[in-house]
């Protein structure tokens, strides 16, 4: 009998990412516990944190804390997004999910090193 393989969820806010292992069984109010007493290291509670799945059609679809895993739709892989209650504001925050920067791909970086190679070769051969 193979080894069963633990099923994991991305939980994403702004530029991190938290990698989850969960069960079937699981409910969404126990992931979000081990999100808040792990990954979180306590700084937030259960009940300040909502999770969130992405609609097909566009928009999102709140994950209640009663589901299963299961139920809920959570497939190994998933990308689950993460909010929190904003205390100041009295209201829950939008997701918000940055992009990375891209990287400069300006393809001059091969011509500033065949200039600096060539530099190097001519210094101090100058005619006298």
């Amino acid at each position: 009998m193979a080894a069963k393989v633990p099923n994991y969820i991305r939980v994403k806010r702004l530029t991190s990412t938290y990698f989850i292992c969960v069960s079937a069984k699981d409910t969404v109010a126990r992931v979000k516990d081990v999100l808040c007493n792990t990954i979180l290291n306590g700084d937030k509670l259960a009940e300040e944190v909502r999770l969130y799945i992405q609609k097909p059609q566009g928009g999102y679809t709140l994950l209640e804390d009663a589901l299963q895993v299961e139920k809920a739709g959570l497939e190994n892989d998933m990308l689950v997004y993460l909010t929190y209650y904003d205390q100041d504001q009295g209201k829950w925050e939008d997701i918000q999910v940055s992009q990375p920067e891209e990287l400069d791909d300006g393809g001059d970086d091969e011509d500033d090193v065949e200039d600096q190679s060539l530099s190097r070769k001519e210094k101090g051969k100058s005619k006298a």
